[in-house]
């Protein structure tokens, strides 16, 4: 009997122990979404680039750029793309849970193109760089033509040439980004008004 309830104290402890790994795994992939999309809107890309899963080729195939070189090459076409009059300026609804042990996110971002300002509600797709969890690329759930989507090009972690139009996610095909929902017990994690409406800039976290 002893025995018995022992190892049933033992299943339960280990069941705990793996929820908790789920969820700061999962914590720690919003942490780095909220971060990047926050500096991304305040303007800071040489701080959001520190949020970013950059390649240079296949999305699973290593890396045969430095860091210093990637930086610069998505800072300076995200720069360029402001420049033109287009970029992302608010965001909101973040939501990012976990599905078979991989991360996944959704957003609304309110993107200024040409003067105009558009919203989108995009899949967040995170890849692992030495443990942690970073954003690879803010995939538009309803596909625009090429030309209109000249931001997500210029956002994703494709840091290669020639540039690529669409990579692949690891885990949700392009062709299933429209029906990828969350699960019913997602969180929240944070509500940015859009600058138009009230004029409230995002808030940096420390």
């Amino acid at each position: 009997m002893r025995v018995g309830k022992w190892l049933i104290a033992a299943v339960v402890l280990a069941g705990i122990a793996l929820g908790w790994l789920f969820a700061a795994d999962t914590m720690s992939a919003r942490y780095q979404a909220i971060r990047f999309l926050d500096h991304l809107t305040s303007g800071q890309f040489e701080r959001a680039f520190d949020y970013v899963y950059y390649y240079n080729r296949a999305y699973d195939e290593e890396v045969t750029i430095s860091e210093e070189e990637a930086r610069k090459i998505w800072v300076d076409r995200v720069k360029r793309l402001k420049e033109q009059g287009t970029y992302v300026k608010a965001y909101q609804d973040l939501r990012v849970w976990q599905d078979d042990g991989w991360v996944n996110g959704r957003a609304v971002l309110s993107v200024v193109e040409n003067g105009g300002e558009q919203r989108y509600e995009v899949y967040v797709a995170f890849n692992k760089e030495q443990g942690q969890w970073k954003v690879s690329n803010l995939q538009p759930l309803l596909p625009e033509p090429d030309d209109r989507n000249q931001w997500q090009s210029a956002l994703k972690g494709y840091v290669g040439d020639p540039p690529v139009i669409s990579a692949p996610f690891a885990k949700v095909p392009v062709m299933e980004l429209q029906t990828a929902r969350p699960p019913d017990d997602w969180q929240k994690v944070k509500s940015v008004p859009f600058g138009a409406a009230d004029g409230q800039p995002a808030v940096l976290l420390p």
